[in-house]
């Protein structure tokens, strides 16, 4: 392993840096294909990288993040292929017992989210669920310290509440809620604590209510979630509030109500 160390070290300081970054910048030079092959490779050698217990390395993941948004502009369904390669691998290093390296991992995705959903999305096509699932996956798995999911749920606020970020949120909330769901099942009470307050600041954001309507089953469900008694007091006592809030609208407008917002979504 010694070895493999030297003869890495006297291979890299015979190449110029400038190359090496010149190699995946220009990977939006490849075609749909290569793009994709040349991603799944990158990101076997990164598990290679990360695979010393003592030592691990992040070069090839930082490189990974570098071609995500070197080829984000490339048609959709070929982002779409190139995403699920990435998310796979970023899902995987998210829950690494290394804490550094997780919120590495975490906060690059924040990174490619942000960039991503100020693009917005096209109609019909749900691809910003896809993007969030990796920041699901990291709050239902068991593995991760809670001041991993603590930045999931700061990173997720943060999206939500930003005006550039929120205005491209369509599809993305159903995942919003989902991801909330779980932070409702937690069993420390911050990240319960945080979860309900974005489950909460979305139920008053009057640009974020329409998507409620769309998605009311699920609104109400992760409200349900928050309000039973195995939560925190105050948490339970204001998520019935807003369950009651939720009954009174559904009282005055009905079901049509509802059933339009979906309709013209």
């Amino acid at each position: 392993r010694l070895l493999e160390e030297i003869n890495s070290q006297s291979v890299l300081s015979s190449i110029d840096p400038s190359q090496i970054d010149r190699l995946f910048n220009q990977s939006v030079r490849l075609d749909n294909q290569a793009i994709v092959t040349f991603v799944s490779s990158l990101c076997e050698v990164s598990k290679e990288e990360m695979a010393s217990p003592t030592q691990p390395r992040i070069f090839s993941l930082q490189k990974i993040v570098e071609v995500a948004d070197y080829n984000m502009n490339r048609l959709r369904l070929v982002w779409t292929r190139i995403w699920g390669v990435i998310r796979e691998r970023f899902a995987e290093v998210a829950v690494h017992p290394n804490v550094r390296i997780a919120m590495y991992a975490i906060d690059s995705l924040k990174q490619l989210t942000v960039k991503f959903l100020q693009k917005g999305e096209l109609s019909n096509f749900h691809f910003q669920s896809e993007f969030l699932r990796p920041f699901e996956k990291v709050m239902g798995s068991p593995a991760p310290s809670p001041e991993v999911k603590d930045m999931v749920l700061a990173i997720l606020s943060a999206i939500v509440r930003d005006d550039k970020t929120r205005k491209g949120i369509k599809s993305g909330w159903r995942v919003v809620l989902q991801i909330c769901d779980l932070g409702a099942r937690e069993v420390n009470v911050k990240l319960v604590e945080q979860s309900f307050a974005i489950v909460e600041w979305m139920w008053d954001a009057e640009d974020v209510f329409p998507f409620l309507l769309v998605l009311w089953s699920e609104a109400v469900k992760c409200l349900s979630l928050f309000g039973s008694a195995n939560g925190p007091l105050e948490v339970s006592r204001k998520a019935v509030e807003l369950l009651e809030r939720a009954g009174k609208f559904l009282g005055q407008h009905g079901a049509v109500a509802v059933a339009e917002s979906v309709a013209h979504q």
